[in-house]
This record gives C-alpha cells, structure tokens and sequence, in this order.
C-alpha cells in the first residue's frame, strides 16, 4: 500500500518514497509475484488466490503517485489499484492532506508539532488536555508506525473533537505560516491523470467522497452518501469494469460493508495485515513502510 512520494517539485515528507525506492521495494517483493488487478479481483472472486500473490495498490488520488510512481510502474510494466476519494475534484479542499503538507513543512518533525498544537490557545484546549491526560494508548493499537504521541493526536482528532472543532485549531495554527490555497498547490490528482493512469491498464476504485477520518462513526446513510457520492463521480467519468474499494484510514464497520455491497463493489481492501481471513470485504494490506523494515 503507497500513498505519497517525493522528487522533483513534491517536497519530502514522512513516510514519502523516492522513485529509486519503489522500484527497490519492486525488486525486494519480486515481479512475478505481482498480479494484475483484474487478475487479482478474478482469482479473489473464486478463492484461488495463492499465499505469495501481491498487488499494488495507491491510495488518495496524489499527483505524486502520477508524476513519480507510475513511471517506475511502467518500466516495470506493472499495473496497480489506485483507490479515489473525490472531494478534490469538485472543488473541496481535503484538509487531511494539507494539514499533513503542513506539518511536513514547518515542523522539524511530529513531536514539534504536538508541542505546539497542544499549547495553541483555543476554545478546547482544556478538552484536549483532558482527553490527553486520559489517553491509554489503545487508540490504533495495530498500527505499531505510529508513536505514542501520534495515536494521541489521532485519538484527539477523530474521537475528542468534532470535524469542523479540529479543522478550526489547525487553520488557526496555519494561519500564523502560511495560506490554505498555497498549500493545496499540486497534491491532488484531476481526473485527466485518472483517464491516462485508466488507458495504461490501471484499475480505479472507490475511497468515499470526502475520506473521514473516523468513517466507522458515522451514520449508515452517511457512510452511504460517501460512497454513493463517490461512486458517482467515477462511474460518471470512467469505466468500471471491476467495482473495488479500501477503507479510508482503514476504519468501517458491519454498516460500511453492507453500503459497498449494496453499491455493487465486488472486493475492499483494509490498511492492516490483521484483517486476514476475514473475507473479501477486509482484505489485508502491508504499509510500504512495515515491507522497508524487513529490507534492511
């Protein structure tokens, strides 16, 4: 599982990968075990998929995918799933994404910035202290890449605060460096990447419309009103031959399986290796970071 890479004009950030490193981690997993994503989806549909098969798989629709890996893929003649949330082409500012840029840009590294997100004066700053205080570290337990601190922080933004209560403590924080719109310059992908990622043989499948952050929180008919959202932008622009899908922030719940079954989707992916066996619905995926850890 990738999301996001650097070179060129893409700053690095954490977790991003070079082209050079894709392809190493190419080479470490090895080509012939790599399937197609049709190919894939088929031999999942009739439980024919062996132990040692992989996939490829993007997730969030960034340019940095398009310009960096897909090349690397290329030359590969590899083809891979890329999982789309739509937000960004209607407009929307997903502010996940630029509040990570953020991060990446004006802080030496993470525990900078909780330092300072948790001494920025707002209205819930005592909430979030208090939450902070209390925090048992439970919080994406199976998630060993992030750090104490980094789950806090989860914890606070997906389960503490309201959406807008969050959004408002950290455009407070960029506020004091920089602008949003600034920000938001060449991260997201348009939908002529996706017809040119399309044509090379790629499959394009469902991420909601707006990536919650907590999608297992909400409501059936909002989990339902992401995805059919969502499913109607691709399916409007593109030829879904293999209707597919993953998790954002791999959280779902019997609700959201139920909603992409209704839609028709034929196989989702989760974000952790934990899900294994749980059928086709939670297919288990390794962070690109967990596959760099066992190369060294």
């Amino acid at each position: 599982m990738f999301h996001h890479f650097h070179g060129g004009h893409t700053q690095k950030i954490w977790g991003s990968l070079t082209a050079d490193r894709l392809a190493e981690i190419i080479e470490f997993v090895g080509l012939e075990r790599i399937l197609k994503p049709e190919e894939w989806v088929e031999r999942c549909l009739k439980g024919k998929l062996k132990e040692d098969d992989i996939c490829i798989t993007f997730d969030d629709c960034l340019l940095s995918q398009f310009e960096i890996a897909m090349p690397v893929l290329e030359s590969y003649n590899l083809k891979a799933f890329f999982f789309i949330y739509s937000a960004p082409f209607f407009g929307e500012l997903n502010r996940l994404e630029l509040y990570r840029f953020f991060i990446n840009r004006f802080f030496l590294d993470f525990n900078d910035f909780w330092e300072v997100f948790l001494s920025f004066n707002s209205p819930y700053r005592l909430i979030i202290q208090k939450a902070v205080e209390q925090f048992d570290g439970n919080y994406l337990k199976d998630f060993p890449i992030y750090s104490y601190k980094e789950r806090a922080w989860r914890y606070v933004r997906d389960v503490i605060l309201k959406r807008e209560q969050y959004e408002k403590i950290m455009d407070g924080l960029i506020a004091g460096y920089t602008e949003l719109d600034l920000l938001a310059q060449n991260i997201w992908m348009t939908n002529r990447h996706l017809q040119k990622l399309q044509k090379l043989g790629n499959l394009i499948g469902l991420h909601s419309y707006s990536h919650p952050t907590a999608m297992s929180l909400l409501s059936k008919e909002e989990q339902r009103k992401e995805y059919k959202r969502n499913f109607n932008h691709l399916s409007k622009e593109f030829f879904l031959p293999y209707l597919t899908a993953s998790h954002p922030s791999s959280s779902y719940n019997k609700d959201t399986l139920n909603v992409l079954k209704d839609i028709g989707v034929l196989i989702a992916f989760s974000a952790t290796m934990k899900t294994a066996g749980r059928g086709r619905y939670e297919l288990p995926r390794q962070e690109q970071r967990y596959v760099q850890e066992v190369m060294l």
